[in-house]
């Protein structure tokens, strides 16, 4: 949908679109513009699929919120009802998963190290560490983390 047009509210991935923004008269502005776009281009939103005006919204795997971003519930209970892994490929499979969902994760290079280790192994050996990193990483997700958005009027720290 790339165009001249510079949005600083509105997020686009393939055919999700999403416009925001924290003062209702501008939303509707961008909205407008959004769409106006989406014409000149030939291009056609499916309304069943669109939310307008709304405070929260499922987005490509996250639920965005007023204040931040959290895992969306249904990824939440996925991890929660995930069996421990008893392959190499099972564990592949867990560690792709989580991967997206990393920046969620407070100590997730420590979890995932033990986990790393267990693919590194010439046979495929669960131990108890493993089981421990496994739940507390369930136990992590359950919690329900919400990312923050930034803040560009403060100072960021590293």
């Amino acid at each position: 949908m790339s165009s001249n047009h510079t949005y600083v509210s509105l997020l686009e991935f393939f055919d999700d679109i999403l416009v925001y923004n924290n003062f209702f008269d501008i939303h509707l502005e961008h909205l407008g513009l959004a769409l106006k776009l989406l014409k000149q281009k030939t291009l056609f939103a499916k309304l069943s699929k669109c939310l307008f005006g709304t405070n929260e919204v499922d987005y490509l795997g996250h639920t965005i919120i007023g204040g931040g971003v959290l895992m969306e519930s249904a990824k939440v209970q996925a991890i929660q009802d995930w069996p421990q892994p008893s392959s190499v490929r099972q564990l592949r499979t867990f560690l792709g998963f989580m991967g997206y969902y990393r920046c969620f994760i407070k100590g997730n290079a420590t979890l995932a190290a033990l986990r790393i280790d267990l693919l590194k192994m010439d046979a495929f050996v669960w131990y108890n560490q493993a089981t421990l990193a496994f739940h507390q990483l369930q136990q992590v997700i359950f919690t329900k983390p919400v990312l923050a958005l930034p803040d560009f009027n403060l100072l960021f720290e590293v």
